[in-house]
């Protein structure tokens, strides 16, 4: 789907770089960790591409959006796209958790390669791009968030704790990592995720 993958590692402890680096399409940078805008910043200013579809190591795009992305890239007046994000709780079958922080949670992540589309130095947490020029938001296509079900809810506190430390200013969406705390519902996915079955 994708013409090259750019993989930024900030000083991985894991397999993370074999696995990288088997993938003929993967260029992996490497450099330490200070800031997650940052990281994207570097991963972006290094794309050769027209267009930047920007995924955290903990999210897979849902089988439409996989499907349609490339579609989306033929408009020309379309500067950039937000694309709404299930944070799962289930895998077999497909559920996410639905409350007014975490659904839609609409994230602008599918953009064109121009230097405006930067993350600023601040929030350091939650960052978010600017929306320049005319956007799309997606609907029927999304990207799969995994915190949930590969952090349980010890580790979400630890994560909420060093989050608030780093940026106090965040701690009303930081509050989203301990969802068992907010009023909420668990839905079914209307979308599959075939890389969440293989």
């Amino acid at each position: 789907m994708a013409d090259e993958i750019v993989a930024v590692d900030g000083g991985s402890s894991d397999a993370t770089r074999e696995i990288l680096r088997a993938h003929p399409k993967v260029r992996l940078l490497e450099r330490p960790f200070d800031a997650h805008g940052e990281q994207k910043n570097f991963a972006f200013g290094r794309a050769a591409g027209d267009w930047i579809l920007s995924i955290d190591a903990d999210e897979l795009l849902g089988d439409r959006l996989r499907r349609r992305v490339r579609g989306f890239l033929r408009l020309p007046c379309v500067s950039w796209y937000t694309i709404p994000r299930y944070w799962l709780v289930s895998v077999d079958p497909l559920r996410y958790v639905r409350t007014p922080l975490l659904f839609p949670d609409r994230q602008l992540r599918l953009f064109r390669n121009r230097p405006e589309f930067r993350y600023l130095p601040h929030p350091r947490i939650h960052e978010r791009l600017p929306p320049i020029g005319r956007g799309v938001k997606l609907r029927r296509a999304h990207l799969f968030h995994l915190e949930f079900l590969l952090r349980d809810r010890a580790a979400r506190e630890e994560k909420v704790r060093r989050y608030d430390a780093v940026d106090p200013s965040t701690s009303r969406v930081t509050a989203q990592y301990l969802y068992e705390d907010l009023s909420h519902s668990v839905e079914p996915c209307d979308e599959g995720c075939a890389s969440l079955t293989r």
